[in-house]
């Protein structure tokens, strides 16, 4: 999935940008589990 594909590599506190049909989504990653 493309909200996948953003995630792998990041760490808890990066902010990610993902592109879908609908527009850009930002996400701020709080924690992994």
């Amino acid at each position: 999935s493309p909200l996948g594909r953003a995630l792998v590599g990041k760490r808890a506190g990066a902010s990610v940008m993902v592109t879908t049909p609908s527009g850009p989504l930002a996400y701020e990653i709080l924690g992994i589990t």
